[in-house]
């Protein structure tokens, strides 16, 4: 790469929100962006009885979830800390006849997801350490396409401390895909390994 130039130096998805990215050859850009990104969320029942989504600030243990694509309609996905030896094999673009409708809201925007039935539930609740619901976000149910970013005043002790911290716990070398998509999340970033790595 010659000086000033940017160039890039690899492709990735998260078919999984807040899981780990997967390589790819290409990326093929739909009307709600990269397809097969983001279609997939985690959310567990918060204390008011709604439905929490799971970040990976929020839920750093969800960074031990690694995710590879076996052929063009298959993901893979296994957790070898908290399911050694477990594969959980999720199709990249699911039927919806029979699953649950589940409407969920990210970052202010309204989508309908559908609940992926009792075997992820088993699957990711194991992985996550506590009640958790693997939920499939349909193209066509999306209103926005959102994309994360961190509260202006939230407490970088209680999200990207814990988030740092997980990774220095040895997942660290597999995060390729940081996004810092504020100046403001660098800044925490920067602040929470100070704390995790003084």
């Amino acid at each position: 790469m010659s000086k000033g130039r940017p160039c890039v130096s690899g492709l990735f998805v998260y078919p999984i929100k807040s899981c780990s990215s997967v390589s790819v050859p290409t990326l093929h850009i739909e009307s709600k962006g990269f397809r097969h990104d983001r279609t997939f969320m985690l959310v567990s029942v918060a204390k008011n009885g709604k439905h929490a989504n799971h970040s990976a600030m929020s839920h750093p243990r969800n960074l031990h979830i690694k995710c590879s694509m076996a052929d063009d309609d298959t993901l893979v996905v296994t957790c070898e800390q908290y399911c050694p030896g477990d594969e959980f094999p999720l199709p990249l673009v699911p039927l919806l006849e029979g699953l649950d409708p589940l409407p969920v809201t990210l970052h202010g925007s309204s989508a309908l997801a559908y609940d992926m039935g009792p075997d992820a539930e088993d699957f990711f609740s194991r992985a996550c350490g506590q009640n958790t619901k693997l939920v499939y976000l349909a193209p066509t149910s999306l209103v926005n396409h959102c994309l994360g970013a961190s509260r202006p005043h939230s407490n970088p002790q209680s999200t990207t401390c814990a988030w740092v911290h997980e990774l220095g716990q040895g997942s660290g070398p597999h995060v390729r895909g940081l996004r810092l998509v504020s100046h403001h999340n660098q800044i925490k970033l920067e602040r929470g390994l100070i704390h995790a790595w003084p």
